[in-house]
């Protein structure tokens, strides 16, 4: 005799049973009229059912995966990096950084015309002034290097002397000032004052695109008409300095020099930051605040030499102030000193520069700047540099030098794509070249070259910092590749890091 199914076992086959009796029901009353055959009827139900319910669950599937999809894609500032849009020779302008160092790539020529270039050409500004002999030095050296542009010599003279002059630039260099002013010090010194009065009053007539002062400590480049146009990343705009409206870039500042210029009423703007950049910035600002409870500071329990604490609260903040002036004056005179706060929010090199936007506050960060080089009293000053910044410009001003690049090899290598018959020139150039001059030569270049490419190097002062207030942000172009395509139109490719 077999053994009784145990009770959960029929439970599972009662519950079956019933179900299959209430599907066969289901089907009874609702009978398919296209169908005959009701087994079959039964099985599209349910196959349909089933069909149904897998949508709906793929559906929902789908709807949470685009919500967390949504969720796992919505962008913060602090992740969003927009690549800059570069694709012309307009774009070059948008790297406002001094560069010191040019690498030349071609697999067309020899570079060395470069080294034959006529040293009169460097100085001679005017086309329709060169004597004779220069044109003659010209028209010999485009014979030797350059016959492709004997189909005309007056074109030929024209596009020599725009290449020296894109290559030169015209510099002042500051003096040393020392413990007793000599005569011939002070003639010096009065010369530099002449030649940086002179920047700012060319500038605005016109004659000058841009010029740069060189500091111990940081570095300023205004332009003016011709200077340049860029992006603006804050607020997407197109800047385009003027002699009405130039512009200034300050970097690297220090809070010391901020509190000059801010006293001074100099207003600046500073980078745009990440909100919580902004946050951190706003709450933990320069006053130290005081807690209500224990009548102590953050900045007190911080500083180099705690505070001792008081009963109120008034009387350690005016401790702590007076304490971060004391450190300020001590950092001003050069000593190494770190205010009270100074860890709360920390200006890297990269988030210090400053813009001045407008005549009225150029001309104002020029004449502070000035006083404070020359050593006149002012509110809050930084202890005065032992020497004068170096003025620099793309064009001649009062007591200024002329200067051309080194070239400072020209060497003939192996391509990038390794084949046997590829050779590529090169040239490397040293030198201070202003955006300007950079753009006048490579547009130049196409004149003789189908391909080419050129890398920047700049000094470590001229930092990507400048360029905060462009489109690179804290970036800066490091290669261009410039060729001619098919239908004899110029594309441009940039590298930028």
């Amino acid at each position: 005799m077999e053994a009784e199914p145990p009770t959960k076992v029929r439970k599972q086959l009662s519950g079956f049973r019933q179900a299959k009796r209430q599907d066969s029901k289901a089907f009874e009353l609702e009978p398919d009229a296209e169908e005959p055959n009701q087994k079959y009827t039964l099985q599209r139900a349910q196959a349909d059912t089933v069909d149904a319910q897998a949508d709906a669950s793929q559906r929902g599937q789908v709807h949470s995966a685009d919500k967390r999809h949504q969720l796992k894609r919505q962008p913060t500032v602090e992740d969003v990096v927009q690549e800059p849009g570069l694709s012309s020779a307009e774009d070059l302008l948008s790297d406002q950084n001094l560069h010191s160092t040019l690498r030349l790539a071609t697999g067309t020529m020899s570079w060395k015309w470069l080294r034959r270039l006529p040293p009169a050409l460097q100085c001679q500004r005017d086309l329709g002034k060169l004597s004779d002999p220069v044109r003659a030095s010209a028209l010999e050296m485009c014979k030797a290097s350059l016959q492709c542009l004997l189909t005309d010599e007056a074109k030929a003279v024209a596009w020599l002397t725009k290449t020296a002059a894109s290559l030169g630039w015209y510099e002042l260099e500051g003096p040393t000032r020392g413990p007793e002013e000599e005569e011939n010090e002070v003639r010096k010194v009065r010369e530099w004052n002449e030649a940086y009065r002179s920047l700012w009053l060319l500038l605005r007539q016109g004659a000058l695109p841009a010029f740069c002062i060189e500091a111990e400590r940081f570095s300023v480049m205004v332009f003016g008409d011709g200077g340049g146009t860029w992006t603006s990343p804050a607020n997407g705009q197109q800047v385009k300095p003027s002699r009405s409206e130039p512009c200034a870039i300050l970097w690297p500042s220090s809070r010391e020099l901020r509190s000059m210029l801010q006293e001074n009423h100099v207003y600046f703007d500073m980078p745009h930051m990440p909100p919580r950049t902004l946050q951190r910035q706003t709450s933990a600002a320069d006053a130290p605040k005081c807690s209500a409870g224990d009548g102590t500071s953050t900045a007190a329990t911080n500083a180099l030499v705690p505070l001792a604490k008081g009963s109120k609260g008034m009387e350690v903040e005016n401790s702590v102030s007076q304490t971060r002036q004391d450190l300020l004056e001590l950092r001003r005179d050069g000593e190494r000193a770190k205010a009270p706060g100074d860890g709360d929010y920390d200006f890297a090199k990269t988030k210090s520069a400053l813009c001045f936007q407008g005549a009225w506050r150029v001309h104002l960060l020029v004449n502070v700047l000035r006083q404070h080089f020359l050593g006149h009293p002012m509110s809050s000053a930084v202890k005065m540099p032992p020497k004068l910044p170096k003025l620099l410009a793309p064009g001649p001003f009062a007591n200024s030098t002329v200067k051309s690049v080194q070239v400072v090899r020209v060497a003939r290598c192996p391509g990038n794509e390794g084949g046997a018959g590829d050779m590529e020139f090169i040239a490397e150039l040293r030198g201070r070249l202003f955006p300007t001059q950079i753009r006048m030569f490579l547009e130049l270049l196409r004149v003789i070259l189908p391909k080419f490419s050129c890398e920047f190097t700049s000094p470590p002062r001229n930092g990507p910092g400048t360029n905060a207030f462009t489109q690179l942000e804290q970036r800066r172009i490091e290669k261009v590749h410039c060729e001619k395509d098919g239908s004899a139109a110029w594309k441009w490719q940039f590298r930028v890091g």
